[in-house]
């Protein structure tokens, strides 16, 4: 299926999306690829990397947490915007879709730092980012 501005975010092949994806023979000692929940670019100016986890799971594997830490860091030395946000959802049926945009999240790093007790939701998070880079 093409992408059209009216379906622009909305799962396009449910079947494909629900494959996973076996990581085992990319293993290089205790390395193997992490995955990302969601990532924009935004007109070349800001990177904004996403992780979702159910509400009543701690967070990110130390080595998920130190590959997207360390992309941000690689970014923002070149100059540009990065933020990475760690989001909470509540939606306890894996049957039924995670809405991203209203999840909380929980905390974001950006410019070196983890931003704790956000309290708002992804959608609002990344609008405010985006109006940063707009503004700058």
């Amino acid at each position: 299926m093409r992408y059209k501005d009216s379906n622009r975010g909305i799962i396009q092949n449910r079947e494909r999306k629900r494959q996973i994806i076996d990581y085992s023979g990319l293993r290089y000692g205790k390395i193997t690829p992490t995955d990302l929940d969601g990532f924009i670019e935004y007109r070349n100016e800001l990177f904004a990397l996403y992780e979702y986890k159910y509400k009543k799971e701690r967070g990110m594997s130390a080595g998920q947490y130190k590959a997207l830490v360390r992309v941000i860091d690689a970014v923002q030395r070149g100059g540009l915007e990065a933020a990475l946000f760690l989001v909470k959802h509540d939606q306890e049926d894996p049957e039924k879709d995670i809405d991203g945009a209203n999840s909380i999240v929980d905390r974001y790093y950006y410019k070196g730092k983890w931003n704790y007790n956000v309290n708002r939701t992804a959608k609002e998070v990344t609008d405010s980012f985006m109006n940063y880079v707009e503004n700058k």
